[in-house]
């Protein structure tokens, strides 16, 4: 991967033309257990008028993590003003769900709580729940609720400091907690 430095660079220079956003020159790519990680920096407004905002990109190679459902295009919505008509292809919805509720037994990140909070009615349980346990077996992970309860109060230590800066208002943890844990039992039947 990424054996040539203008493999690195061009996909960059591309999104500084076609975005008008700064991007600098520099990328920092290393290898990690589960694939690689890129980190660039970029600025929105002109360069000495602002402190460069970092952005870092997770790469899993394929042998690392499955997809067991078909990929979909979706159209990238966000509050700006400008019109962005782009599609990307990405996880569907399901996927994404049975990786979030894995997750919380893998680690402590509230924003995997938000995200099942709010996926929990977008998406269609019947596929979650048929690929939830391969999901949970290639990673060796035993979705038992016992283990949430015991995690509970280190989601809930880092519940606002976490989410706090990217959100307006950081909804209750008690309500995404308990709807979490609803996900968990229902796709685990």
């Amino acid at each position: 991967m990424f054996q040539r430095p203008d493999q690195r660079r061009d996909p960059v220079a591309r999104a500084r033309e076609e975005s008008g956003i700064r991007f600098e020159e520099d990328i920092d790519i290393i290898e990690t257990t589960t694939g690689f990680r890129a980190t660039t920096l970029f600025r929105i407004i002109p360069m000495n008028a602002s402190t460069p905002i970092r952005i870092v990109i997770d790469l899993t190679t394929m042998h690392n993590e499955s997809i067991l459902l078909p990929v979909e295009k979706r159209q990238i919505y966000h509050p700006y003003s400008d019109n962005l008509t782009a599609r990307v292809t990405c996880y569907c919805l399901e996927e994404i769900m049975a990786e979030k509720i894995r997750s919380l037994f893998q680690r402590v990140r509230p924003r995997d709580i938000y995200d099942i909070r709010h996926l929990a009615d977008r998406v269609d349980p019947d596929a979650v729940r048929a690929i939830l346990h391969r999901k949970c077996e290639c990673k060796e992970v035993v979705p038992d609720t016992s283990v949430l309860a015991e995690k509970r109060k280190l989601f809930l230590a880092a519940w606002n400091a976490s989410l706090r800066h990217q959100m307006k208002a950081v909804p209750d943890f008690e309500e995404a907690f308990g709807r979490a844990l609803d996900c968990v039992e229902l796709y685990t039947r």
